[in-house]
């Protein structure tokens, strides 16, 4: 199973840095057409040059062999519109983000593989509802297809149930799609039976294709996903999450309080560096601390990744 963190150079200009830029720690990073649409200094740059986002990150030392995987970027928005979140007076029922600007965003970045625009289909949807959704991820599935190579396509999974499930996976590989994703779980994660039919049934029809899934907020998911599920890939931001709330993971997914101590349970560069800083106060470290231990928790999880096996 391979570890796709989220890279966060398109959201916060500190991960243009050279230490975040030369990115070798995953095999593929992910990159939203949503943080790309929000951040109008790199769009100029990439018009102003002529140059697509892929070009412009290799210019800056991204290594060559690191793929990219685009995402919509809006679930994020989707779960706050369901929990009728707000955040620095922000409204996010407001904020729509239309499948052109998607398709758009795509082609700045030129990624190399890129998720079809999917609607999230909720247990509490009626027969209507999902109906709408199935429809419309159709049409955004040919949209998509009429924009890009089928061989870069990844086609998403939907639905709570076996028929809905069937119907979405039958239609895109009917239109020439071979890899797919698992998307919709994060609404039913406290359904332990339906989340855990849902990913298993995704996984059956898969069959020997490639399959992606999204919506992994917690370590105990991660060996979920690997062991049980047999999933091939996973992105998720919980990296970022884990290392905000100052916590140190291991290359067997235990975390810990960040310490001098746990300092002392791995080699990696970024730990020997941050042993050699000495520090004073480890709970208010500094920027660089805090990027350091970022990384760390990257590759530690990545290690575990790269290791586990299906039960």
């Amino acid at each position: 199973m391979k570890y796709v963190p989220k890279h966060y150079l398109l959201s916060n200009p500190v991960f243009w840095d050279p230490i975040f830029i030369r990115w070798d720690y995953t095999e593929s990073i992910l990159l939203t057409a949503y943080d790309l649409l929000r951040n109008d200094k790199i769009i100029y740059n990439l018009h102003s040059k002529s140059l697509t986002l892929k070009e412009l990150m290799r210019e800056n030392g991204f290594p060559k062999d690191t793929k990219i995987l685009a995402d919509t970027g809006i679930f994020m928005l989707e779960w706050f519109k369901l929990a009728k979140g707000k955040s620095f007076n922000q409204d996010y029922s407001k904020i729509t983000l239309p499948i052109e600007e998607v398709l758009e965003a795509y082609e700045l970045m030129d990624p190399d593989l890129l998720i079809a625009p999917d609607e999230i289909i909720l247990p509490k949807d009626s027969d209507k509802v999902v109906k709408q959704k199935v429809e419309r991820m159709k049409k955004n599935i040919i949209q998509t297809l009429d924009r890009f190579p089928k061989s870069n396509v990844v086609g998403v999974i939907q639905g709570v149930t076996n028929d809905i499930m069937d119907e979405l996976y039958e239609f895109e590989k009917e239109n020439g799609i071979s890899i797919f994703a698992r998307g919709g779980l994060i609404p039913i994660k406290k359904k332990n039976n339906l989340y855990c039919d849902t990913i298993k049934y995704s996984r059956e029809i898969a069959k020997e294709n490639f399959l992606h899934a999204f919506g992994i907020v917690n370590l105990s998911q991660i060996k979920c996903y690997g062991r049980c599920a047999n999933i091939d890939s996973f992105d998720s931001t919980i990296a970022r999450a884990l290392t905000a709330e100052l916590y140190f993971v291991d290359d067997n997914l235990i975390k810990y309080r960040f310490s001098e101590e746990v300092l002392t349970k791995c080699e990696c560069y970024f730990c020997e560096r941050l042993r050699s800083l000495r520090l004073e106060n480890y709970e208010y470290p500094g920027r660089s601390v805090m990027e350091k231990l970022f990384l760390h928790n990257v590759i530690s999880i990545s290690n575990y990744c790269d290791n586990v096996k299906c039960f």
